[in-house]
């Protein structure tokens, strides 16, 4: 079975280049976003960057045939049971904490999501981790196993009302970009470009049921967000930087390794005022809507290059680098469980690069790719895993549960 790593790579190009093309097209019809111009010099240091990025993403590998270095019948198999149970359990607390306010549109999905408090670890978790790789593992038992096809159609459909429900529209696509990868080798041209017009009619139908907008007013913002509204993120970054220069690194680092609740806990321990994350405090600053940016249900895409160079200046180009070297060293890692025929690894690496990785290239954070919130994250994703791969042994032809043979 071959695994497409192109799905991965398209989403990673869209996260630069979209951008990008808002800043230009900005530039080039002499427009302001908010009263903020672009400038040949901004515009330069973007497309050096999306330059890097891409070459890094070229470079990586493009695929991986899974378990060549054995025969697939050896892998083990993902539980269609354990699958069925988990998408369930997923689908009942995503609708208690946000289905059931998105759905009726009792509340916006912004307000709902920053005032989850300490359950917000159990809706991230859920969303940004169990539900991809439940999608990924689904999506690869319904290729492998002939018997109990049905249990993994029920869990496939459970995991797009999950991710549907959450009323945000990146999750709903990323959810399934691992999935996709499986997908990709077996589809002809047309059917690729199915899979696409099915992922952007998805993008509007969300906008249209959650966000009350027309098909065509629909179709125009999912344009606008991915080009000038993203560029605008860059655009306030640039500003800042020309009126106020940069801004101070370690409580920002603290801040990204302790994850938001942590560090205000920790902060006010020590009398220490700080405002949040540097994606916040650039919205806060220029996001017309201050309530909304200070209650933290609307942030500003910074990208990767917008984060860094409020730290380091023209110094971010080096850390630009060394990133996407991490680039990949990750995806020949992933291809190495694939070949190798380490499911549970794959996974994990999937889900990594889709809900860790992408984020950062897209919206900034690199330091949460060594935080606290995420490791946890990866950790409950690799108990999950370890269940959904748990085999009862076989005692003279009887079918025994792990824990009665241990006491035997």
């Amino acid at each position: 079975m071959k695994i497409s790593f192109i799905p991965l790579k398209i989403v990673g190009w869209m996260f630069v280049i979209m951008p990008g093309a808002g800043l230009l097209s900005v530039f080039l019809a002499q427009r302001t976003l908010l009263n903020l111009s672009v400038d040949k010099e901004l515009l330069t240091l973007y497309a050096i960057y999306a330059i890097l990025i891409s070459v890094f993403l070229y470079t990586a590998p493009n695929d991986g045939m899974f378990a060549a270095n054995q025969s697939l019948q050896k892998i083990p198999n993902p539980s269609p049971r354990r699958l069925l149970l988990l998408c369930t359990f997923c689908f009942i607390i995503v609708f208690i904490l946000m289905g059931q306010y998105t759905l009726t549109h009792k509340l916006e999905r912004g307000v709902v999501r920053s005032s989850l408090g300490l359950l917000g670890f159990l809706y991230n978790v859920i969303v940004r981790f169990f539900l991809p790789a439940l999608a990924f593992l689904v999506t690869f038992s319904i290729f492998k196993m002939k018997r109990k096809r049905y249990y993994n159609y029920f869990s496939i459909l459970l995991v797009f009302m999950t991710a549907f429900m959450t009323g945000t529209k990146s999750i709903f696509i990323f959810v399934f970009l691992p999935a996709a990868t499986l997908l990709w080798p077996l589809a002809s041209f047309r059917k690729k470009v199915y899979l696409f017009l099915v992922a952007i009619a998805s993008i509007l139908l969300q906008s249209m049921i959650f966000e009350n907008r027309e098909f065509r007013e629909a179709l125009l913002y999912a344009g606008a967000r991915s080009t000038v509204v993203a560029a605008y993120g860059i655009t306030c970054v640039w500003d800042y930087l020309q009126n106020y220069g940069q801004v101070s690194l370690l409580q920002h680092i603290l801040f990204s390794i302790f994850g938001n609740h942590v560090s205000d806990i920790l902060f006010d321990a020590v009398g220490i005022n700080f405002s949040g994350n540097i994606s916040k405090i650039i919205t806060m600053i220029y996001y017309p809507a201050y309530d909304l940016a200070k209650a933290g249900s609307t942030n500003l895409t910074l990208t990767l290059l917008g984060e860094l160079l409020l730290f380091f200046g023209y110094w971010s180009y080096l850390i630009i680098i060394l990133f996407g070297i991490g680039i990949v060293i990750v995806f020949n890692k992933m291809k190495k469980y694939i070949v190798c025929g380490q499911l549970k690894y794959t996974t994990m690496m999937m889900v990594f690069i889709t809900f860790v990785l992408f984020p950062v290239i897209n919206s900034s954070g690199i330091f949460s790719l060594i935080s606290i919130p995420n490791i946890l994250y990866l950790t409950a994703l690799y108990i999950i895993l370890t269940y959904i791969f748990l085999k009862p042994i076989r005692i003279d032809d009887r079918i025994v549960p792990r824990e009665v043979q241990l006491k035997q």
